[in-house]
């Protein structure tokens, strides 16, 4: 988005639109993950867009009269969060899709935004807008820290970019120039709801796109093959998100198909085996059957965390994404208690056991067996660490 001859306000493109007296109901239909959405909307939903944005008129967006225009969209995109189950942030995508929709004609990048965010203000989320020389964004108020996306501290927690491209370059999200305006629209900063990045919930989708996986791997010297389905719809919206830190991604669930595909077909193995063979037995399946990659050369970015649906759908994985779902099978699994831990630049895994094997992670008062899930060799025994982190400090994230 840049807006050329900018100098002290922001120059619009002249748009006449229908005078409100004269608008009718339109429908923005489009596909959202594979779903069907139909949404009604006013032909002249921002009315007629000024030349120059100032505090006057971008204050009059937001009086009732104009927000009455926004009644059915709201009602809409209302209902469909409702009855996807949709999360803060794959709502946001719903309401960015809507106004592609509904502005799909280029030079429109002022409109889509305006629209996101009296959408969003009048749901009662803290909202702002920053306006500058050649750009405009959009911020919500969160408690979260994303770490792919520009942010900067608002009180007790922070105000993130939805709307830009740029990531942090120190690694702590922080990109000042997106929060540089010469106008700032605060008419919705003093909502009620706080945005959430996390995804604590899986949407309901009624028509999920199915795609089989076959692995290998080998466990004591025999060649094993698990066969199971990830539901792509779900890895396409977990893609999604900004990258939150491995913590954020330990309680995401998996989805139907993978969950009813990949866990009978491991205990198909499993059942007759006893605990500590069904461990070694799941470290050997996360070590060996995935290729090991990182980030960097992978996925354009220094750290991109997956969850357990993400690591059994994409090619790469590595450390925290193996982690994260080893700790997911032998939970489900075994029902044994599970801790990550994390050092500095290796993640693994601990098992609270009735007797705790090697060197344990001391955890709440409880000794917990360190276990490597990462690979691809699969020599390290349960207890045993990887060369130079037996002595190594570390963080835990419980599960």
């Amino acid at each position: 988005m840049r807006y050329h001859g900018f100098i002290l306000f922001i120059l619009l493109s002249t748009v006449c639109l229908a005078e409100t007296e004269h608008s009718y109901v339109k429908t923005a239909n489009f596909n959202f993950f594979n779903e069907p959405i139909s949404i009604r909307y006013h032909d002249d939903l921002l009315g007629s867009l000024p030349k120059v944005f100032g505090n006057e008129n971008i204050g009059q967006l937001t009086l009732p009269a104009n927000v009455k225009r926004f009644e059915p969209t709201l009602k809409d995109l209302h209902t469909y969060r409702r009855e996807l189950n949709l999360s803060d942030w794959l709502f946001y995508l719903l309401i960015k899709d809507c106004s592609e929709v509904i502005y799909n004609q280029e030079n429109k990048d002022m409109q889509r935004i305006l629209f996101c965010w009296l959408v969003m203000g009048n749901l009662d989320y803290k909202v702002q807008l920053n306006l500058n020389y050649e750009n405009a964004y959009l911020s919500v108020f969160t408690l979260d820290r994303p770490y792919s996306i520009p942010v900067k501290r608002f009180g007790v927690g922070r105000m993130a970019v939805l709307n830009s491209n740029e990531s942090s370059e120190d690694g702590t999200g922080m990109a000042s120039q997106n929060f540089l305006a010469t106008y700032r629209a605060n008419q919705y900063i003093d909502g009620s709801k706080i945005f959430s990045f996390k995804m604590d919930r899986l949407p309901y989708l009624g028509n999920p796109i199915k795609h089989n996986k076959s692995v290998q791997f080998v466990h004591n010297n025999q060649m094993y093959s698990i066969n199971y389905q990830t539901n792509s719809n779900v890895v396409q919206m977990l893609d999604s998100y900004p990258e939150l830190g491995t913590q954020a991604y330990l309680n995401y669930p998996l989805s139907l198909e993978a969950y009813n595909s990949l866990l009978p077909n491991l205990q198909r193995y499993t059942d007759e085996m006893s605990e500590m063979e069904t461990i070694r037995f799941l470290l050997s399946f996360t070590r060996q059957a995935f290729s090991y990659g990182k980030d960097i050369d992978h996925y354009n970015t220094d750290n991109r965390t997956f969850c357990a649906e993400q690591t059994l759908t994409h090619k790469y994985s590595d450390c925290e994404d193996r982690s994260i779902l080893f700790a997911f099978l032998v939970n489900e699994i075994l029902g044994r208690e599970v801790i990550i831990v994390d050092f500095d630049k290796h993640v693994g895994v601990g098992i609270k056991l009735d007797k705790y094997i090697g060197k344990p992670i001391l955890y709440q008062r409880e000794y917990y067996t360190y276990c490597d899930p990462t690979g691809p060799s699969n020599d390290l025994e349960m207890g045993e660490y990887p060369d130079g982190l037996i002595q190594a400090t570390y963080s835990i994230f419980k599960w």
